[in-house]
């Protein structure tokens, strides 16, 4: 049995909905991606937090929610492929929300 704190109101709050700790990271990143007009990117990014399920990077510019994003720089945790399941306006940028293709546990 897992157990969430919730807020004052008894509804979870939006940083406990994680499935694991997130684990702060500070490192740049090139990520592919396919545009919906159907060209290839490749953006540079940083990465803010890792977790078992997925990670929180920044961009300059956003990418579609549930575009398929391919991990191609970066340290040894944030490879491969991760699926975006939310993107949104932070300053100058953008904080995107990753989560992993297959699951962190059956990838090593």
């Amino acid at each position: 049995m897992s157990l969430m704190w919730v807020s004052q109101t008894g509804a979870p709050t939006e940083r406990d909905r994680r499935r694991g700790n997130r684990i702060p990271t500070r490192c740049w990143l090139r990520v592919s991606y396919q545009r919906p007009s159907g060209d290839d990117r490749v953006v540079r990014c940083r990465a803010l937090d890792v977790n078992a399920s997925g990670a929180m990077i920044q961009a300059l510019q956003p990418i579609s929610i549930g575009s398929r994003v391919r991990i191609v720089g970066g340290n040894g945790f944030l490879v491969g492929a991760m699926y975006v399941r939310h993107c949104s306006r932070r300053g100058w940028g953008f904080n995107i929300g990753l989560e992993f293709a297959m699951p962190f546990g059956k990838r090593f």
